[in-house]
């Protein structure tokens, strides 16, 4: 009995090496940055500071203007990519041939890198692009319309771009959840006179309720975490109207060398990240209970 635990232990082993170096030890040695002054270059010039680095959170309006930026950036595609996602889902939910190239070409934007959709959608957004060609032509605009440089939308059209590429993620697993629903359901629903409608609120939905919390919990953290597209497509700007905590944090850090507030901004998206998946956890479980 021993002997198959030992050797348990040890399959689990290199698991649990990678986890430590990978995971643990990151976590744990950005919160000790956290606590200290270092300007990224000389590890014997690391002074302890404690909770000073946190005190310039205070007056850091750019900190403050990224995360009501972030927020809004999470809310946003959280919504918009369950919409769309959950939409797409039931609509090509069938086994046709053409259903499945459609979910193919939604799905392929995943499949790239979020460095090459946010070049790829800065040239479509540009004044000049593809998209104000298109509006002049049918006559919807007479003027470009400045998507990443017009504070007011820059940021919409970041995450325009956003569920664009991750849409396709979404819709394949609420198609998962769809596709394990027994039709069994549907056809005793229908037999008892209910419309498509009625279908879709009262079998549906609450059957999809464990994907979906899934789902929105993928998209809140990763929605936290955002920094690629934002970087390629705005850098920030304009006047860091895009501005979100990793960007900043990435300014901090190799713009100004500030290693120890750069990894008080990487705690606070630490907790953001942690707060998202407990919030989540704890409906899953009152929606099991």
């Amino acid at each position: 009995m021993k002997r198959k635990k030992l050797s348990g232990y040890l399959f689990i082993l290199p698991a649990f090496i990678l986890f430590i170096a990978f995971l643990v030890y990151p976590l744990l040695h950005t919160v000790y940055l956290s606590l200290t002054e270092w300007a990224g270059f000389d590890l014997k010039k690391i002074n302890f500071v404690g909770l000073d680095n946190f005190k310039l959170l205070l007056p850091d309006w750019i900190f403050w203007k990224a995360l009501r930026n972030t927020l809004f950036f999470v809310i946003g595609t959280t919504f918009f990519l369950n919409l769309f996602g959950l939409a797409l889902a039931l609509f090509l939910n069938r086994s046709t041939r053409l259903v499945k190239i459609v979910r193919t070409l939604i799905f392929i934007p995943v499949l790239l890198s979020p460095v090459i959709v946010g070049v790829m959608w800065s040239r479509i957004l540009d004044p000049f692009g593809a998209l104000n060609q298109i509006l002049e032509r049918i006559g919807a605009i007479k003027t470009p319309i400045f998507w990443l440089g017009d504070k007011r939308i820059a940021l919409l059209s970041i995450i325009g771009a956003t569920v664009w590429q991750w849409v396709g993620y979404d819709m394949v697993l609420y198609l998962t959840g769809l596709q394990q629903i027994p039709d069994e359901l549907y056809e005793a629903a229908m037999i008892d006179g209910a419309n498509r409608w009625e279908l879709l609120r009262y079998i549906t939905i609450p059957l999809l309720k464990g994907i979906a919390t899934m789902v929105v919990l993928l998209n809140l953290i990763g929605g936290v975490r955002i920094f690629d597209i934002v970087y390629v497509m705005t850098k920030g700007g304009p006047n860091h109207n895009t501005e979100v905590l990793a960007t900043h944090l990435y300014e901090v850090a190799f713009w100004f060398n500030k290693m120890g507030y750069a990894s008080v901004i990487a705690v606070i998206i630490l907790i953001l990240s942690l707060a998202f998946a407990y919030m989540r956890t704890r409906i899953m479980r009152e929606e099991g209970a």
